[in-house]
């Protein structure tokens, strides 16, 4: 149909930035295991230490959730998101309507911050909610992730 090959079309054409990154995640696996967690802390360390209880945890800590991180990649109009999961956005915006009120966020936007600590899923705010702003001109959007159950294997 006419609206999915518009969407697929847009969705591959702003993805010109994922062949360098596989290159990358290539060289990544040829390097020692010990050189991946440097690697993988260098890239990622700046946001880590924003989240208010890594901002003061030992470097070798935040290594280790610096290694279990991945990249994702949704289209407009795609909700994505679980609980016990930590997000940064790199690129695009999402909305959330709370209550009425719509939170928009950014590319370095966190949310999840407490799912990686709380273990009892009642007590979680459920994360399943970031879309695009209407009319947005990103038709993709990436996300970093880690689950809470990947730290610490």
């Amino acid at each position: 149909s006419n609206p999915l090959q518009r969407r697929l079309r847009g969705f591959f054409m702003n993805t010109t930035d994922t062949s360098l990154k596989q290159i990358w995640k290539a060289l990544v696996q040829r390097m020692s295991p010990t050189l991946q967690r440097e690697v993988a802390y260098e890239t990622n360390r700046l946001w880590l230490r924003r989240v208010r209880y890594l901002a003061q945890a030992s470097r070798l800590f935040v290594t280790e959730i610096a290694a279990c991180l991945k990249s994702e990649q949704y289209a407009q109009n795609e909700s994505f998101g679980s609980n016990f999961h930590l997000y940064v956005l790199q690129r695009g915006m999402v909305t959330r309507s709370i209550r009425g009120k719509i939170s928009i966020r950014n590319p370095g936007a966190m949310w999840g911050e407490e799912h990686l600590l709380l273990t009892c899923w009642w007590l979680l705010i459920p994360w399943r909610w970031p879309r695009p702003l209407p009319g947005s001109t990103s038709p993709r959007r990436t996300v970093t992730s880690t689950r809470r159950r990947q730290i610490g294997r």
